[in-house]
Formats: structure tokens, sequence, C-alpha cells
């Protein structure tokens, strides 16, 4: 190798020294700032170095403040019954907390007394006690109108767990996250005691209600859900009179309704149409019975005659002009399964 060479190479050599100790400067600075410097983080808290401010639980269950309480590296330590009774707590989402020592906001040096040093004390009550012995009284506020998922999210922090909230549809359906909250129990206003309920209709239900609507006259009319302009789940029909020897098919012509024509329409409430039926053809009826004497099985509405083999399908119920059919009359279930497409409580859809 020439002299000239030797001195390229070792150019070389000094240029890719500088750019790696560049590299590393530019890393060690980034790592820095991901840490975080101490002072700094202590100077936002308010606390010292190696210390942490104590979090705000008050109100929670004490299943809830562990997690709080855990995630600022701090523990629980003593949990005493503020009633004075001296209960032990068993399960921890049955129980809130009413007072706690030391309080929020003041700061914990977390190696100054080991792991005495960072426990926390609570005074607590149980969810189902009628007074909260030195602490707030939980009053349900309003959830009218609101969206299911986003009143569960608020009252999971006032009864510790969902399973301790509960849903219901007056309409017979399966609650969703989108559903419209009508009442609660206890009602907006009350002391929450203990669990809670939501009455919930559908968002389509719910708009329909919210136009204040009232009950249209269907008195001898052929009955026909479709033509009343009301959401086919609020109403339940009962047939009153049938021929002697069973159903034979024909109209349903509507004698009265509940509420009475005129009359406001409230929601959660169900609409009842009651119906006669006039029978086809020479099949016309003698001397009517009641109820009993139907051959309709009484989960369904209209009427879905009793299957002579023990079960149905939609295609043979269609085929005899029997469609939209409403399930679980009267909380007896869909025994024919006609509703397994998408359990909104009407099966055999057109």
């Amino acid at each position: 190798m020439s002299d000239a060479e030797r001195v390229r190479a070792g150019r070389l050599m000094a240029g890719k020294r500088a750019l790696v100790g560049i590299v590393a400067v530019i890393v060690a600075v980034a790592t820095a700032g991901c840490a975080g410097d101490p002072a700094d983080q202590a100077e936002a808290t308010g606390c010292a170095t190696n210390a942490v401010a104590v979090p705000d639980v008050v109100g929670r269950s004490v299943a809830d403040a562990y997690s709080v309480v855990t995630d600022a590296k701090l523990a629980l330590g003593d949990l005493t019954d503020a009633t004075g009774q001296g209960r032990h707590i068993i399960d921890r989402h049955n129980w809130r907390i009413v007072a706690q020592n030391p309080a929020a906001g003041s700061c914990v040096d977390l190696y100054a007394h080991g792991y005495a040093g960072r426990q926390l004390n609570f005074s607590v009550v149980k969810y189902s006690d009628p007074v909260a012995s030195g602490g707030t009284q939980l009053i349900m506020p309003s959830y009218l109108g609101k969206d299911l998922k986003s009143a569960r999210a608020e009252i999971t922090l006032m009864v510790s767990s969902k399973n301790g909230i509960k849903t219901t549809d007056p309409y017979d359906r399966y609650a969703s996250d989108t559903d419209r909250v009508v009442t609660t129990a206890p009602a907006a206003g009350e002391p929450v005691l203990g669990g809670v309920t939501l009455t919930v209709v559908n968002p389509q239900v719910w708009d329909f209600f919210e136009a204040n609507p009232t009950m249209p006259h269907l008195a001898g009319k052929k009955w026909d859900y479709s033509a009343t302009g009301l959401p086919a789940i609020v109403f339940t029909e009962v047939t009153e009179r049938t021929p002697p020897s069973g159903y034979y098919w024909g109209d349903h012509i509507v004698t009265h309704t509940d509420p009475a024509a005129g009359q406001p329409l409230v929601v959660g409430n169900k609409v009842t149409v009651f119906t006669d039926v006039k029978s086809a053809g020479s099949q016309s009826s003698g001397s009517d019975s009641t109820g009993s004497g139907s051959n309709c099985h009484p989960a369904y509405s209209p009427c879905v005659p009793v299957a002579p083999t023990g079960d149905w399908d939609c295609a043979e119920l269609k085929a005899k002009g029997i469609h939209d059919i409403r399930v679980n009359v009267g909380g007896r279930g869909d025994p024919y399964r006609l509703d397994t497409d998408d359990a909104d409580s009407i099966g055999c859809e057109l």
C-alpha cells in the first residue's frame, strides 16, 4: 500500500469512529428523555423524589380501589367497617370506601418505612347499608334516554361491577349497547342501596315514543299490525273467540284495544289488541267458545296452530300465509324456534 493510500484509509476510519460517537450521543439523549427526570416527576406530583401522591378512592368499591392503589405502587392496609358493627370484608365488590387515611393528595415515601409505610387504611360500608355511616350516600342519577353502554359504564363505578347491573326489556328482547334507558330501579333521585336494574328499549322504539303517539282506532278493522303505523314489537294480540271445533283460517277482526283509541302510548307498556276470528267460507262459527277451545299455540301471535307433528318451520307457515309472528307471548318462549335468526321477538319475517 502506498503512502497516499494509507492516508486515505486512516481518514476513512476516523470518519467512521466519529459517526459512531454521534449516534451513541443521540441514543443516550433520547433514552434519558423517555425515562424522565425523577426531579421533574416529583415536581409534577408535588411530592419529593421517591414519593407518590395518594389517589382519591372514596366512593369506589374496595375491589376497584385495590387496582387504583396498587397501580400507584401503594398497598391496602386496614379495612374498617364504618358502621361500627365490626363486620368482615369477604367480597370486596360488595363494599365501598367512605373515608381513607392518608387523605387523597398526601405524599407517601415509597422507601422510608418499607412496606408498612406504603399501606393506606380505609373505612368502608356495604352497598346494601341503608345509610353510609361516615360517608355520602349514593343517589341515582337520571339516565332517561341514555344509551345502555354509557349508562353501564357510569353505574359500574357505583355498584362495583357489571354483576350489580341488571337489564330488562319490556318487549322481551335481548338488550344491546345501543338500547335506550327508559326507567331505572332505584329511580332517579333515590339512594342506591345495592344493585341497579335498567329497563331499556331499542333505539327505533325509543324514537317512536319520543313523538308522544296515541293509540289509533282499530275496532272493527281486520287485524294487521303493519297497517297501524306502530312498531310490531309493542303488540300483544289476544284472540277472544274462535269456532267451537278449533281454529279455522279466517280474518282476525279487532273488537277493542288497551289502551283505548286516542289514549297516549307510554314507552315500556305493551299494546293489547283483542280480536274475534271471522271464519272463512262454509266453516263459519256456530256457538262460540273461548280461549281453551282454540287450536292456537299460546306462545305466538297471530295464531300459529299447534303443530301436528310437534314442530313447524317458517317455510311451512309462510305457505299458509302466516308470517311476522310475535314470539314469547305471555313469557311462554319460542318452542317452535321461529325467531332464531336475529332474536328480535318476531319470527318468520317476510
